[in-house]
């Protein structure tokens, strides 16, 4: 990969099976002040490490990209990353990331409680 000034920008792949995402990040991040995180997966492997990104203790958080990998894709999808991955159409995902625009998103969750019976 290259790095907008003509550089090699540094890759690192993580199975999330060997290494949690928070590991990964924290470690990523003390070797590096900025980075961009390719999550290959669906859409329980996106929440996880976007959920770890939101609970960074750094300066910097990661903007995240999706190659859907999963069953549903939904959040690949909503967000226009697509809903299949194609492998002949990996080269053009790949370089899409530099030209990709990064949007914010807001993350919340709900508990609640069923009444008895």
């Amino acid at each position: 990969a290259r790095r907008a000034d003509g550089g090699e920008a540094p890759l690192e792949v993580v199975n999330l099976e060997d290494v949690p995402p928070r590991e990964a990040l924290r470690s990523f991040g003390e070797r590096h002040p900025q980075y961009r995180v390719l999550v290959c997966g669906g859409d329980g492997s996106v929440a996880w490490v976007l959920g770890e990104v939101e609970q960074l203790d750094a300066p910097y958080r990661p903007a995240v990209a999706i190659l859907p990998l999963g069953t549903g894709n939904d959040m690949s999808r909503v967000l226009g990353w697509g809903k299949y991955f194609r492998p002949q159409s990996l080269r053009a995902r790949l370089a899409a990331l530099s030209l990709s625009r990064v949007a914010l998103l807001d993350r919340w969750g709900v508990a609640g409680s069923l009444p008895d019976g």
